[in-house]
């Protein structure tokens, strides 16, 4: 009798637990939510024939970087011109009657350096082994640069201005003048005054851009001033600070310029 119960109740029990059809399972997961369809919900059937959930595969889609675009280039912007005054001068062709003066214009007017070279009145300076700037000529300088010369031997020079001043020697004087060759117009001629002891005379030209350079003359040419390095170096100032009387005076108004 309890041999026949035990076998009824294991019967019973291996009934119980029988898995449940496709479609008794599909009725009693009818109310759980599902995945979405980018889940893979379907269904599958294992080696016993019943139907199991696999396990949810996410399907990815791979979202395309947006494409770099190229950015908006910026309208141009209008640049106003900008119209710079130009003081008058006069031209190279003028005659002042005094020879000095008249050969260096037409040396310059010809754009030719030879007859300006010939026109260069050197000085004599003892040169110094001393090191610094300013001061005499520098004995290892110029020419010397391979084979300095002794302290205190004699060089011919030409004192030339600019951002600092300097000596400049007959070997290496082309480059000065070929610069002197780009001069166009006169501002002033005038003689110096006595404070002043290099030359008799100033010919005050003007580069493009009102840039003033200054050609001191005695006989020849003995010293080049390039004045536009100068804070006060206006043409103005110039000829106020330098000038004791004109030969030919700075231009009114346009007269006597181009």
């Amino acid at each position: 009798m309890k041999r026949s119960f035990w076998i009824l109740s294991t019967l019973l029990l291996l009934i119980g637990c029988q898995p449940q059809t496709d479609s008794g399972l599909s009725g009693s997961l009818s109310s759980v939510s599902r995945p979405e369809p980018a889940v893979n919900t379907a269904k599958i059937h294992n080696s016993n024939d019943q139907a199991v959930w696999p396990t949810p595969t996410l399907i990815l889609t791979a979202i395309p970087e947006p494409s770099p675009t190229e950015p908006d280039e910026p309208a141009p912007t209008a640049v106003p011109s900008l119209s710079i005054p130009q003081r008058a001068v006069y031209s190279l062709d003028i005659q002042t009657q005094i020879p000095e003066i008249d050969r260096i214009l037409q040396a310059i007017r010809a754009k030719d350096t030879a007859p300006l070279r010939e026109l260069v009145q050197f000085t004599t300076v003892a040169c110094t082994n001393e090191t610094g700037m300013g001061g005499p000529p520098k004995c290892w300088a110029g020419p010397y640069q391979s084979s300095p010369l002794e302290d205190g031997t004699p060089v011919e020079v030409i004192p030339i201005l600019g951002p600092e001043g300097m000596w400049v020697f007959p070997e290496t004087l082309v480059p000065t003048l070929e610069e002197l060759t780009t001069l166009t117009g006169i501002y002033a001629i005038y003689s110096l005054n006595a404070d002043h002891s290099e030359g008799q005379y100033g010919i005050l030209f003007l580069q493009e851009g009102d840039l003033p350079v200054e050609v001191r003359v005695d006989e020849g040419i003995v010293a080049i001033y390039y004045h536009y390095f100068r804070q006060d170096g206006s043409p103005e100032n110039i000829v106020a600070q330098y000038a004791q009387e004109f030969v030919l005076p700075p231009p009114q108004g346009g007269e006597g310029g181009y």
